[in-house]
C-alpha cells in the first residue's frame, strides 16, 4: 500500500483572456494497493498475476478570477482499478524458492484498466460544467 498528499500552487490562463487568476492553492491526495505472486514456470521464465486500486482526489479552494467570476473547483476524486499479467525473462538463471537473486531480467506486461469515476463538475459563476464517463 502506498499514499502520498501533494499541496500545490496553480496558475489560470486562456489564450483570449490571459492570466485568470495566479497562486491559488490546492491539495491533491493518492492511496494504491497493489497485489500479485509470481508464479515460477522454470528456472529462466516466470508469470506475475497482478491487481491494483488507485485512488486520487485534488481540491482546489475556490477563488475569483480577473473577469470576477466565481469559481468552484470543489473536490474531485477519480479511482481506477488494473488487473495484469506479466511475462518474466531471466537473462541470468537465478531463481530459487520463488526468489530472484541478482538476476537481470526482461518482462513484458498486459493490463486491463477500469475507471470507475463518472463524474466530475466545476462550478463558474453558478453555471455548473460536468464531464461524465461512460460505461462501457
Amino acid at each position: 500500500m502506498q499514499g502520498q498528499v501533494n499541496w500545490t500552487r496553480t496558475d489560470y490562463s486562456t489564450d483570449s483572456h490571459g492570466t485568470l487568476a495566479k497562486n491559488r492553492h490546492g491539495r491533491a491526495y493518492s492511496l494504491s494497493a497493489e497485489i500479485g505472486h509470481r508464479v515460477v514456470l522454470n528456472r529462466c521464465y516466470a508469470l506475475v498475476p497482478q491487481a491494483q486500486l488507485s485512488w486520487g482526489q485534488v481540491q482546489v479552494n475556490s477563488f475569483t478570477d480577473s473577469l470576477q467570476n466565481d469559481v468552484e473547483l470543489g473536490t474531485n476524486d477519480r479511482t481506477i482499478g488494473r488487473v495484469g499479467l506479466a511475462y518474466e525473462v531471466y537473462l541470468s538463471d537465478i531463481i530459487a524458492d520463488n526468489r530472484v537473486n541478482d538476476a537481470q531480467k526482461i518482462y513484458g506486461i498486459f493490463n486491463i484498466l477500469r475507471d470507475f469515476s463518472f463524474s466530475n463538475k466545476v462550478d463558474v459563476s453558478g453555471m455548473t460544467l460536468r464531464s461524465h464517463g461512460e460505461r462501457i
